[in-house]
């Protein structure tokens, strides 16, 4: 547990490629959930932080390089951050422990796959067709025969809110930050205010790929009001948020209001269906032990099976 409270300590949030602490200097502490010791602080940003992070990230696509980065620019940028990944893999492995609660039968989603992940999005930055040759189609119309040559342009979505969940940290904000470096995207991240230290280490990585200021940015915090002014920021263009479907309702009231496209990934438990013929003695062992898996906090953990009444 030292080895984890010198890990988290206290770090500072990632806005337009420089390292800051609150408008307001605040932080707040983060416990141990298994302990409830305190390993370490965070940022309590404003909700002008929140506006700071986004015009920068906003800037950073209308004006900056990495939109129109070249293919090999960002496969280049995604391994570098799994090689950062892989080369502080241990002291991700602790403070995952110490913030997210994270026992070892977790670690291949929480620590291994994120990296795998990361080097995948770097294929996919290669291989992905941006520009698509669709079939010529022939149609017939008043004017005479009409030959219709279609090609695809897929473009970044622009800035992007990314709000990942607290249970499976590295493992979310992989999947959001992945594919937005790969597509061209910038981006301001709004972590869980019970998971601000492991965001806060990935910053760290992501700082190390050389990316241009603005394209990745940090905003930690207690607040509410930090969430709420990020998804309500005609700035932003795309959300992408994972947690719970009341949270979702919100955001997606909130971004019909600037037309910002939205995808959400929200919370429930998988509920496991059985026939009345199944053997439930012994399907509901299988069926239950999701419910332990992490203490039961994920989103396809699954309820014990029951039978219909006669």
């Amino acid at each position: 547990m030292e080895q984890a409270r010198v890990l988290a300590a206290s770090r500072r949030m990632m806005i337009d490629g420089q390292w800051v602490e609150a408008a307001d200097g605040r932080t707040y502490a983060i416990p141990n959930p298994a302990t409830e010791e305190i390993i370490g602080t965070a940022p309590d940003a404003t909700a002008d932080d929140m506006r700071r992070a986004i015009a920068a990230a906003r800037r950073a696509f209308d004006e900056g390089p990495w939109p129109r980065s070249t293919r090999q620019d960002r496969a280049r940028a995604l391994n570098a951050i799994a090689d950062g990944m892989e080369r502080r893999k241990e002291e991700m492995r602790q403070l995952l422990i110490a913030e997210a609660g994270a026992t070892y039968l977790t670690h291949d989603i929480q620590v291994e796959a994120p990296i795998r992940m990361m080097r995948h999005y770097a294929e996919l930055a290669l291989g992905f067709e941006f520009e698509e040759q669709l079939p010529t189609r022939v149609s017939e119309s008043p004017l005479g025969t009409q030959v219709n040559s279609t090609i695809v342009y897929r473009h970044p979505a622009g800035v992007c809110g990314l709000i990942p969940t607290w249970n499976f940290p590295v493992f979310v904000t992989a999947q959001k930050l992945g594919p937005a470096l790969a597509t061209g995207c910038t981006m301001v991240f709004k972590p869980s205010p019970y998971g601000p230290l492991i965001n806060l280490f990935l910053a760290e990585i992501v700082a190390e790929a050389d990316l241009p200021p603005g394209v990745v940015n940090w905003v930690t915090g207690q607040s509410n009001a930090i969430a709420e002014t990020l998804v309500s920021d005609p700035r932003i263009d795309k959300i992408s948020f994972t947690g719970s479907v009341e949270t979702g309702k919100k955001i997606l009231e909130a971004a019909a209001r600037t037309m910002a496209r939205v995808h959400l990934e929200l919370g429930g438990k998988s509920v496991a269906i059985h026939l009345d013929t199944d053997n439930l003695d012994m399907l509901a062992p299988q069926a239950a032990s999701p419910s332990f898996f992490h203490s039961g906090q994920g989103c396809a953990m699954s309820e014990l099976p029951r039978s219909r009444d006669p």
